[in-house]
């Protein structure tokens, strides 16, 4: 037979799935994207480490530019005006700038080879240079110039040019052209790397670091300066104080012997297109930039690193973090925020399945009360329909043999005696509900209790060909602290529902003993048994088994919780022996040594 559900009950089921299917949905939806927000968050803080980089390395190439600008945008009049000298000590002289270890001029106008001038910032004029290696060095630089303006090469709009080809004499140069955009002459200043390593680097990386870290998370990155050689030359440490390395005294003593080499190699290049003269930034530094530039997607990025531009283009500066890596700070916030999602939601689904279980069971409870109300009426129908019916049969005078009165008779006090039962029954289950049940313990004989019931059903089921047999204790179980009239009501209803689920088997056995410090009254009968998944309810108020075997039967349902009840507050315990098709076996045990709990 098929297992229907009630309707309420599915619709219980059908309401718990609908909030609970949106639930999981939104789980579902916040786990997608709390999972875009980590690698959305590992990406950003890549970026904005990127962005530092890029912030520094602009803030030099402005300061570089800048003084190029005002320091070399001498005009062709003074190379071709008659004081030549006096004059372009008169402009730089009204021009000061920093950063700069020289300044100097080469004038093609008058020497096709040109004229070189250096500038004096003590005296405030020009002077030719004495043969030098930083000579050597202008001249390297200048070549290219010297080769277009001896061919009559033109140079429209050309923008300060960085010639780093010996680390030691870093030059930018600016040619000089007159209106025809022919190359007259050509400024330059060499930089001052002291100054960049001491003053302007450890000023431009700490104001970036105070713009883009103002919080305490900036003590928890470092800032590295490397040459060309890799070597470090200036680092941040926590707390972002710029230092300077050892290293950075090393980078003079390289490269001596191949500078006079370098310089003659450079003299040597006369010929060389405009085009490839004039350059501008982006093309000088795009080699270097593009090469370390930002990418994402790469993975596990412990230090981003990025060449200046413009000028010191061999040097780098890179950034970590002295913590954890994005992807890790990423990770971590996935998995706080994933888990605080997730216990809400255990705890929201755990509030739904809660209240879908409370209702669950109070829809339950008003079914099984509902059934309550119709078997308890059935149960008082039936006695009273028969004590009706053989009262109406002695008042007819249809029954006027002695024998035959005194049948109807007993079957009006069996019904009588049926129907005060079963009202007991319900007074006895109000009293325990409200708690005003109270016990009226005597010592008394446990047996004396047991046989004056078994003797009852003897005489109510004997001409229905039930055998109930009783099997005492030896010695008999006296001196007992019990409640007869409690204890009388607990074999009623064992032996009532042994004779209604007896089946086919009408034998009953009713066992008194004593084990250990217990005394124990068994109550056996060889009837349909109860199924495995119904035995841990069958002592619950108002359940019945949900069986086809016993569906003709009626009953209340009290009586199983009534016996438990009763048993537990004697300080003992109820224990079911059951399986189908060979009958159930129910013990009560009752402690001797200590009486009863209550």
């Amino acid at each position: 037979m098929k297992n229907h559900q009630p309707p309420r009950r599915r619709t219980l089921l059908i309401g718990f799935a609908a909030a609970l299917i949106p639930l999981a949905a939104l789980l579902g939806l916040q786990y997608v994207w709390l999972s875009n927000l980590a690698r959305t968050t590992a990406i950003a803080h890549q970026a904005s480490l990127h962005h530092f980089l890029e912030s520094v390395g602009g803030e030099l190439r402005y300061f570089y530019r800048s003084t190029a600008e005002r320091a070399l945008n001498m005009p062709a009049s003074i190379i071709y005006g008659d004081h030549l000298k006096s004059e372009a000590a008169i402009y730089w002289g009204a021009r000061p700038v920093e950063g700069v270890a020289r300044l100097f001029l080469v004038d093609y106008s008058r020497e096709q080879y040109g004229n070189y001038y250096v500038f004096d910032e003590e005296l405030q004029q020009l002077r030719v240079p004495p043969a030098s290696e930083e000579s050597l060095a202008m001249i390297a630089a200048c070549n290219p110039w010297q080769a277009l303006s001896y061919w009559g090469g033109r140079a429209e709009a050309v923008d300060p040019i960085v010639d780093e080809r010996d680390p030691l004499y870093r030059i930018v140069l600016k040619p000089i052209t007159d209106d025809a955009a022919r190359v007259v002459g050509v400024t330059g200043m060499i930089l001052d790397e002291k100054f960049f390593r001491k003053k302007l680097l450890p000023h431009t990386v700490e104001k970036m670091l105070d713009s883009f870290f103002p919080d305490p998370t900036n003590d928890e990155v470092v800032v590295t300066v490397r040459d060309g050689a890799g070597e470090v030359v200036f680092s941040t440490s926590a707390g972002k104080k710029p230092r300077r390395t050892g290293a950075a005294h090393a980078t003079e003593a390289r490269a001596t012997e191949a500078r006079a080499a370098e310089a003659r190699a450079a003299e040597a290049q006369i010929v060389a297109s405009a085009a490839d003269l004039q350059h501008p930034l982006a093309d000088h530094t795009a080699g270097s930039g593009e090469e370390s530039g930002f990418d994402p997607t790469r993975p596990e990025m412990e230090e981003d690193i990025l060449a200046f531009p413009f000028v010191f283009a061999d040097w780098s500066i890179g950034l970590r973090s002295l913590g954890r890596t994005p992807e890790e700070i990423a990770r971590d916030t996935f998995l706080a925020n994933m888990s605080i999602a997730a216990l809400l939601t255990l705890c929201l689904g755990g509030a739904l399945l809660w209240t879908y279980r409370s209702t669950a069971r109070a829809v339950r409870l008003s079914q099984m009360k509902a059934d309550f109300v119709s078997n308890v009426s059935h149960e008082l129908r039936t006695p009273l329909s028969s004590i009706r019916v053989f009262g109406e049969f002695l008042k007819s005078g249809r029954a006027a043999e002695e024998d035959t009165v005194k049948r109807y008779g007993r079957h009006i006090e069996a019904e009588s005696r049926r129907l005060s039962r079963l009202i007991d029954n319900v007074l006895e289950f109000s009293r325990i509900e409200s708690g005003s049940r109270e016990y009226n313990l005597v010592e008394g004989s446990l047996e004396d209790v047991v046989e004056t019931a078994v003797e009852s059903f003897q005489v109510r089921f004997q001409d229905r060909g039930f055998a109930i047999r009783l099997h005492g204790a030896e010695p008999r179980l006296k001196n007992f602290p019990i409640d007869p009239d409690a204890l009388g009501q607990v074999l009623y209803n064992l032996l009532d529902n042994a004779v209604k689920y007896s089946g086919d088997g009408r034998e009953i056995d009713v066992t008194v003993s004593r084990e250990g410090d217990d005394a124990v009254v068994r109550v056996q009968d060889r009837g349909i048994g109860i199924p495995k998944h119904e035995q841990p309810r069958i002592f619950e108020r108002f359940h019945r088994v949900a069986s086809s075997l016993v569906h003709d039967v009626k009953g209340s349902g009290l009586g199983l919780s009534i016996v438990e009840s009763v048993v537990q507050a004697h300080g003992g315990r109820v224990e079911l022996d059951s399986e189908p098709g060979k009958g159930t076996t129910v013990s009560v045990r009752l402690p001797m040594e200590h009486g009863p709990v209550q």
